[in-house]
């Protein structure tokens, strides 16, 4: 295949046939590797591919002609790199794009272009590990870069970009107990609607619902739960984990059985976990992410991601609106970093909350990513904390990721089906979980508080009111003449509790 370089589609003769590579000036830490790849077909229009980073050997090398831009090397006209070269794509939808192109041009391209990923042998990945352009720009902010050649290997054979997967946690059986725990299973489908990357656990306060996550949270990050993908073509490596809280109390994340080699979001420093981050600290943790999230693919990401918080009358970054694209853009670490901060200062700390969350997930975040979030609703109001699901959910369906949320707000259950909600009862030692018995996506928020938290409304409001009346012997038409007015649930909830006592009494 014929590549050219070009600074602009403009400049493609309008009978060209082959690939084309428009640099950027995008600066990895001294290196500018970064070229937007398109193929033109003879009478189409030029189609972007999407973002790919071109390296050398001798790349900030120590040698008199040492050099760190590649366009110094790259000739303008070629049919396969020099030995010498190597390229990465920038995000995984990169070889997605060129596996719609059909597999021969997928297959040309990437030998072409001396794909790391697509070649990932070990003579290959040998040579070029150490480099600093490897590290600091081809495989740059990559959290765990071994298991994401490897991903990204698998897609550039062929393999879908997302495929579903699937894990599952059994509690422990409490000593002495003839009592089997339930098998809690977890599934990710993307194709599935309503999206099926977002779990919910409830139950009342001291039910275990967070000492179960950081319990799966240790299995998944230790490789004791098997987090298996069903496809024929599989990753081998250990899935990330992501623990989000942002409670002042947090017992996910420090407690001696929390779980090691993972990300943390929230309030506490991680270095000095007694210490809560200050609005300064958290400003800089939203600038770095942002750093990485405005890069390839993850940009789109996190631009549907605020076009889903910006819901109307949000009030969402409103005065920004015509700023964002100029900092997105910005070539300056400094001026960035510095324009990322006043943007986030002014915002409430719901929306503040909301952004860093989602920020960070979309900079940490690859394939079967587990992220396991203490109740959002502590800091998000209701509208909000809708939206925010949404965007949550969506994200990962798009990164073929899952959250396991555990939560008291119907809000959260209107964004998720009941075949991935677990309600969760503690009776002593013994711990059960079975699906709500209405489908909960999409339900009227009254349905859904007393069908998934009735077990705590009973003991608590208007219900345990009426309940008191209805213990002392009293009528329904007694009671209901004593109370001023009542609404049609708590109507309903008397003459049931009434029926209920009369028939025991006989």
């Amino acid at each position: 295949m014929q590549f050219v370089v070009v600074e602009g589609t403009q400049d493609l003769p309008e009978d060209y046939r082959g690939a084309y590579l428009i640099p950027d000036n995008w600066n990895d830490y001294g290196y500018v590797t970064m070229y937007e790849l398109g193929i033109k077909r003879r009478g189409r229009r030029p189609k972007s591919i999407g973002g790919v980073r071109i390296g050398h050997l001798e790349m900030g090398s120590s040698r008199h002609d040492e050099f760190f831009r590649t366009e110094q090397r790259l000739p303008r006209r070629f049919e396969t790199l020099a030995e010498g070269f190597f390229s990465l794509g920038v995000q995984d939808t990169y070889y997605e794009s060129l596996s719609g192109l059909g597999a021969r041009a997928r297959v040309d391209v990437l030998a072409a272009l001396r794909d790391v990923a697509y070649d990932y042998s070990r003579d290959v990945v040998e040579r070029v590990w150490g480099l600093g352009v490897f590290k600091e720009s081809l495989m740059r902010d990559v959290r765990h870069p071994r298991a994401e050649l490897e991903r990204l290997h698998l897609i550039a054979r062929g393999r879908d970009r997302v495929v579903d997967f699937q894990w599952d946690y059994v509690p422990r059986k409490a000593h002495g107990s003839a009592y089997e725990p339930p098998t809690l299973g977890f599934r990710a489908s993307p194709a599935s609607l309503p999206p099926s990357n977002v779990h919910a656990l409830i139950g009342r306060n001291g039910v275990g619902k967070t000492s179960m996550m950081r319990a799966m949270a240790k299995g998944v990050a230790s490789g004791s739960i098997e987090v298996t993908q069903l496809a024929e073509r599989t990753a081998r490596s250990t899935p990330n984990v992501v623990l989000v809280s942002f409670s002042a109390f947090d017992e996910l994340l420090h407690h001696p059985d929390a779980p090691a080699g993972f990300a943390y979001i929230g309030l506490r420093d991680g270095e000095e976990p007694q210490r809560l981050k200050t609005s300064e600290d958290l400003s800089a943790e939203f600038a770095d992410s942002l750093a990485t999230a405005r890069i390839g693919a993850r940009r789109s990401r996190w631009e549907q991601i605020l076009s889903t918080l910006s819901y109307p009358e949000s009030g969402f970054l409103d005065d920004y609106a015509g700023e964002l694209e100029d900092l997105l853009s910005e070539g300056s670490d400094r001026r960035f970093k510095a324009a990322a901060g006043r943007l986030f200062a002014p915002l409430s700390s719901g929306h503040k909350i909301a952004l860093l969350t989602l920020t960070r997930l979309v900079q940490e975040v690859t394939e079967r990513t587990v992220v396991f979030m203490d109740e959002p609703e502590a800091h998000l109001q209701p509208p909000l904390l809708s939206a925010f699901i949404r965007a949550l959910s969506d994200f990962l369906s798009d990164v073929n990721g899952m959250a396991v949320v555990a939560t008291h707000s119907p809000v959260v259950l209107q964004e998720v089906p009941k075949a991935c909600v677990y309600k969760l009862r503690r009776y002593g030692d013994v711990v059960t979980a079975e699906r709500p018995l209405m489908e909960t996506y999409g339900e009227n928020v009254s349905a859904l508080t007393h069908e998934a938290f009735g077990l705590e409304s009973t003991a608590t409001g208007f219900y345990a009111a009426l309940a008191k009346e209805v213990a002392e012997g009293r009528s329904y038409q007694e009671i209901l003449a004593d109370f001023e007015s009542l609404g049609s649930e708590a109507r309903g909830l008397l003459r049931v509790l009434t029926l209920s006592r009369d028939g025991n009494a006989s």
